[in-house]
């Protein structure tokens, strides 16, 4: 909205306020186009600044992808439903099953008592498959991401892993309850 209402306002010739992005600059010598990549630069610069703030959600997804500009610049990167499930906990995950009151545990068929993402990701034998070669690493006892969804052929295979992530973990849910049940 900020951006339109400054791209209104120059295109009118209406002057700027304090709070608009390019309130003190000099527009003089550039041209419409030149004025649109600089409105451009200040909405990323804005949007990468409150995306790095740490007060606010979404602070998974932050870890795979850090700047913003990599979703501006790639609207169709090609996430399928169960990609953003994996990467943000989100979905059939036992944990987040369970704090939203809608399963008994938080506890992983593979034994691990907490079903996250972290887990599903990189530890659990269940669904370690496919993940060579993605930017999954072990640095110490942190995890990293980096590259992960570098590329259109990385976020291909990342989804992937994510749809046979969870046709596993559906398979391993219904026979643990037949053997529960039975």
């Amino acid at each position: 909205a900020k951006q339109l209402a400054v791209k209104y306002k120059l295109k009118r010739g209406f002057p700027l306020e304090e709070n608009d992005w390019l309130y003190d600059e000099d527009l003089e010598g550039l041209n419409w186009e030149q004025r649109k990549v600089r409105i451009e630069e200040c909405m990323l610069f804005s949007w990468q600044n409150r995306w790095d703030d740490d007060s606010e959600p979404g602070r998974v997804t932050h870890r795979f992808v850090p700047d913003v500009t990599f979703i501006y610049r790639n609207p169709s990167f090609g996430f399928s439903m169960m990609g953003p499930f994996l990467l943000t906990g989100h979905g059939s995950l036992n944990a987040f099953l369970h704090e939203k009151a809608l399963n008994d545990t938080t506890a992983c068929a593979c034994g691990d008592p907490y079903e996250d993402w972290m887990h599903v990701l990189c530890t659990s034998p269940l669904y370690l498959r496919g993940l060579d070669g993605l930017g999954v690493q072990r640095v110490g006892e942190n995890w990293t991401f980096e590259g992960i969804l570098e590329d259109q052929e990385r976020t291909r295979r990342l989804m992937q892993v994510a749809e046979e992530t969870f046709r596993r973990r559906r398979a391993f849910s219904s026979t643990s309850f037949r053997v529960a049940s039975g």
